[in-house]
């Protein structure tokens, strides 16, 4: 897969230097660069492609992407949430908004922002990380029962992510489910036999 980002960065770059590129040059650019892992190559490019249409809804998108991986979250939602404006009902959007609203601790605003992701038709692949994300916020606000049913969620869609088993397991034990407690973090030990943080808990 990197060999065909590749060959697709050069595609682009010859593109470039043979005069001044479209916004759907520069879009393209800044994906496959973020994608090869140059995020300030990324942004360079989705920024000129903005400046030559700003009212883009898709390029809005990818530099809110960019700038999510630069962990610039205050920008990233800035970005997102125009995208939203001019497109509506894109669920990718919604999710990387609901993402950018829960790192910046709104997180209110991050449960509506995902839920009404997963009540948007679209790609189901992005559900795992909505419901989590959604389960987390649930979580901060101590409303449990939403979290478990969330996270429990994730956890059917990918069973492999250690993360959510552990934060499911504390959330447990935190309200005297010690035996699920116990059944989660011995989950994540199967999964990954030399974890700390597992090991730990299932000490206490």
């Amino acid at each position: 897969m990197l060999g065909d980002y590749q060959g697709a960065l050069e595609d682009l770059n010859n593109c470039c230097s043979l005069g001044e590129p479209d916004a759907f040059t520069l879009q393209s650019l800044g994906s496959v660069k973020r994608s090869l892992g140059d995020l300030q190559g990324s942004l360079d490019a989705f920024n000129r492609a903005a400046n030559l249409q700003p009212t883009s809804w898709y390029i809005l998108r990818g530099r809110g992407l960019t700038k999510m991986e630069l962990e610039d979250d205050a920008g990233a939602l800035e970005d997102l949430a125009r995208a939203n404006q001019l497109e509506p009902n894109d669920k990718a959007t919604l999710h990387q908004m609901g993402i950018a609203l829960y790192n910046l601790q709104m997180l209110t605003e991050a449960i509506n922002v995902l839920t009404k992701a997963l009540q948007t038709n679209g790609s189901e692949e992005g559900d795992v990380e909505i419901y989590k994300f959604r389960g987390l916020a649930f979580a901060q606000l101590k409303q449990y029962e939403q979290a478990f049913h969330d996270l429990d969620i994730s956890h059917h869609i990918d069973s492999s992510d250690v993360f959510v088993l552990l934060t499911c397991g504390g959330l447990k034990r935190m309200c005297d489910r010690k035996e699920e407690a116990l059944e989660d973090f011995t989950l994540a030990l199967q999964i990954e036999p030399n974890n700390v943080e597992a090991l730990q808990r299932i000490g206490k």
